[in-house]
């Protein structure tokens, strides 16, 4: 049906004419018919856009009625009116109005991310990895909606979703630096070394690299039993932030595994640069549990009960919690032993 130019100002009346009165729903329906007939004319979308900005800052108990007439025509209506009851912390008010609008399908980018931003402020990160992945594949593009789905899935546990997005992810952008990131830390989740040392790499093409960043570098480098190349990049960052808990831990780490790798219990000096690592570690990261596990551990395989105990002693003095400690066998019965 094509509407005659009378017509279009007859309705335009009307509809006027509704607005004027207050009757918002009837106003709505009849924009809606507009809309249907005159799909290509601006007339009918500003006076629903109209509408909508009213029933929005309506404080009606029955303001959201007309909403849901025009969002069945257009549901970018029901994602605006879902952002305004979100914006007032209405959570429930607005999962209320996703789900009226889902019923005639969310096949709409602005409504999946309404619906998505819901479950985010709910903190529902099985709704949320459910609604922005619906997101993404209807918008592939859409790289903000990709990193919210591979942060969702990966709280959840569900590592090879969460790197199966961030890898598509970066195919359409390589040097995406929070999905690079994101890539780094999944691929680390999964022991997936080389993977992580890669995604490291193009992060520090553009940008300066955090002592954090670089004791995962370091950390990665270990992984592939890289030890050197693992020891040289953490003493180059240690030069420049010789206080860093991130990078003295992962020196000593370092130690560690480049010691069982030799198997070099009779080799004195790499078991001297492992104690004298663990010792660094305490020093500088004092409340770490871990740094404490590592150096009486450390002494214990160098022989050496007396100096074992004494860290425990230690230990005691600058840990709030040792609870870290009696998870180990070896150390639970010196720990008990010295309580």
């Amino acid at each position: 049906m094509v509407l005659e130019p009378e017509v279009f100002s007859d309705t335009r009346r009307s509809i006027a004419a509704l607005i004027a009165l207050g009757d918002l729903n009837g106003a709505a329906h009849e924009t809606r018919s507009y809309m249907q007939n005159a799909p290509d004319e601006p007339e009918p979308k500003a006076l629903a856009d109209r509408i909508v900005r009213l029933a929005i800052t309506s404080d009606a108990a029955d303001a959201m009625k007309p909403v849901a007439v025009l969002g069945a025509q257009d549901p970018s209506y029901w994602a605006a009116w879902i952002e305004l009851r979100l914006a007032a912390g209405d959570i429930v008010q607005a999962e209320t109005a996703f789900q009226q609008a889902a019923e005639h399908g969310t096949e709409d980018a602005a409504l999946l991310r309404a619906g998505a931003l819901i479950a985010l402020r709910a903190q529902r990160r099985d709704l949320e990895a459910e609604r922005w992945s619906a997101l993404v594949k209807l918008s592939p593009g859409d790289l903000g909606a990709v990193r919210r789905a591979t942060v969702a899935f990966s709280a959840l546990g569900d590592l090879e979703a969460a790197y199966a997005l961030v890898v598509d992810g970066l195919q359409q952008q390589p040097d995406h630096m929070a999905l690079l990131s994101l890539k780094a830390n999944i691929a680390s989740r999964m022991g997936n070394w080389a993977d992580v040392l890669d995604a490291w790499k193009a992060y520090g093409a553009q940008n300066e690299l955090t002592p954090s960043i670089i004791a995962q570098t370091g950390r990665a480098l270990r992984g592939l039993e890289r030890f050197d190349q693992a020891a040289a990049i953490i003493k180059a960052g240690l030069k420049d932030t010789p206080d860093n808990a991130d990078l003295v831990l992962e020196n000593a780490r370092i130690a560690d595994d480049r010691a069982a790798a030799a198997d070099a219990s009779s080799d004195a000096k790499m078991n001297t640069d492992r104690l004298n690592a663990w010792k660094a570690a305490v020093q500088v990261a004092t409340a770490d549990p871990g740094a404490w596990q590592g150096l009486i551990l450390t002494l214990l395989d160098g022989g050496n009960s007396d100096g074992a105990r004494a860290a425990v002693t230690h230990a005691r003095s600058s840990l709030p919690d040792i609870t870290h400690l009696l998870k180990n066998r070896r150390l639970r019965a010196l720990v008990e032993g010295a309580s």
